[in-house]
């Protein structure tokens, strides 16, 4: 990776109040490379949102369609018809 083009994706997360997070570099020795742009770490995550638990009818219901997903790709790797699965889904999920 070029180190311009990561200076230039810090700067647009700066100019646009996004937090920036550089993991390593990367490249066979990854520790060997590194953290460090521009001689800082950067470690900047978004705000932490607390979102509360669904109450139990509403989990039911969420496992129940995850399972109506998961039965219909199912069907339609059987069937190998997979340009039809946006259709299946869109009709049997209302």
């Amino acid at each position: 990776m070029r180190p311009e083009w990561l200076e230039s994706i810090r700067e647009q997360c700066v100019s646009a109040g996004i937090p920036f997070f550089f993991k390593q570099w990367g490249g066979v020795q990854k520790k060997k490379a590194g953290r460090l742009l521009n001689g800082r770490t950067f470690d900047e995550l978004p705000p932490r949102r607390l979102a509360s638990v669904p109450d139990q009818a509403r989990r039911l219901a969420l496992v129940a369609k995850a399972w109506q997903i998961a039965a219909i790709w199912e069907e339609s790797q059987r069937n190998l018809e997979k340009p039809l699965i946006t259709s299946m889904l869109r009709t049997r999920l209302r």
